[in-house]
């Protein structure tokens, strides 16, 4: 059912990805309201709460891969539901490989 709704990658309809963190925000809000088709989501909304479920946050991850380069974990979605709080983990994570090769 979810790929007669869809006809291209929640990411084709995003802006490209920039390295400054409220873009990022920005960019997964836009994709909390494309998967389950809500308006009304904010920075602050839970990915649960306006109607994501672990299929849709399988998709969300490979989105957010795609959009940042950065493959997260699909607990990520769990641990920071929120697009400020999961743009801030990505960032956190940026960091952690950055310092790390170099």
């Amino acid at each position: 059912m979810l790929a007669e709704r869809r006809t291209e990658p929640a990411s084709a309809r995003l802006p490209p990805h920039h390295p400054d963190s409220g873009e990022l925000t920005d960019q997964l809000t836009a994709l909390w309201r494309s998967l389950p088709r809500r308006e009304d989501v904010d920075a602050d909304t839970d990915f649960f709460a306006c109607g994501g479920n672990c299929m849709l946050a399988a998709v969300a991850m490979q989105e957010l891969q795609n959009m940042s380069g950065v493959s997260p974990s699909l607990t990520e979605v769990f641990e920071r539901p929120t697009p400020r709080e999961l743009a801030a983990g990505v960032r956190d994570t940026e960091r952690r490989e950055e310092a790390a090769a170099g």
